[in-house]
Order: structure tokens, then sequence, then C-alpha cells
């Protein structure tokens, strides 16, 4: 289901990012500056479906200039959905909001921003590099099974049609 209106708004209240509330969750994500400079932006509803935007170079910006962009909506593949669910029925409160590499800028690491639906708020979760590289509790981990198969899911998604 394609969004109607804007998926994700920044609120100057509160300083964060508000998720429309037609989605349970969104994952968007930065390989930061690398030959493709994959970029994608994943919004799943509250059926499990997902909207999905796309956008790189065709093959890398050191053989092409073209730049590429996609589009995709459909259901959410099982596996992801299950996992999706299982976050859902964790404690969200024991995910930190930043995960952030102190005293250190790392200017072409990859990062990610995770959105979440609980209640009546929008929790925001900042991550730089990949998550399995700090140390985390249980619910911690459920949430980097997401990122990373998700990852991987629009990673072959990505290789498939470049």
């Amino acid at each position: 289901m394609a969004p109607s209106k804007r998926y994700r708004t920044f609120n100057n209240d509160t300083t964060k990012f508000d998720l429309d509330s037609d989605f349970i969750l969104a994952i968007i994500h930065y390989d930061g500056f690398s030959e493709r400079l994959l970029h994608f932006e994943v919004f799943i509803d509250k059926n499990f479906n997902f909207y999905c935007l796309l956008d790189s170079f065709k093959g890398s910006i050191l053989n092409s200039n073209e730049a590429f962009k996609l589009e995709l909506t459909s259901i959410l593949p099982d596996n992801i959905k299950e996992q999706v669910a299982h976050l859902l029925l964790q404690n969200l409160g024991d995910i930190n909001e930043k995960y952030t590499f102190e005293n250190l800028a790392i200017t072409d690491i990859g990062s990610q921003l995770i959105l979440v639906n609980n209640s009546n708020e929008t929790i925001n979760i900042s991550i730089e590099g990949e998550l399995k590289n700090y140390n985390l509790n249980k619910n911690e981990r459920v949430l980097e099974k997401v990122i990373s198969d998700v990852r991987v899911w629009i990673e072959n998604l990505y290789e498939k049609i470049t």
C-alpha cells in the first residue's frame, strides 16, 4: 500500500521523526560513502504490506553515472513478517535510541534510522554502522535480526534488478 500522505515527518517539538499512523515500522538505510551509494527506505504497514523506495547508481559510481531509482509495493516476505511480529512483542523500552561510536567520527560508515510506532508515539532509533557491532541485550538482538533480514532481502532485490 503506497502511502497517501507523507510516510514520515519531522516533529520540531520533539526533534524526532513521526511515522505515519498507517505504518508500524520503517527502516531507512544508507550504505555510507561507497561505490554504489545505496539508500533504501522500507515502510511496513499494520497488514505487513511494504512500501519501499530504493535509489543508487547502476553498478557503481566508478563505472556509471546513471542514477537508479525504484519504488516497490507488495506483501512482506514471510520470514521478515515473522521477525517484525516478534519485534513488536518485545519491550521496546529496552532498546536504546542512539548507537554511535563516541569520540570518533567515521564519515564513510553506513547508518540506519529505525522508526517504530508504539502506542501513540514513534520510537526513533539511530544506528551508526551495524547494530551487530554493539553490545546488545535480548531485545536489541531481535531488532538486529529484523534489520539484517530486511537488508539481505533488499540487497538481493537490488542485485537482481541492476
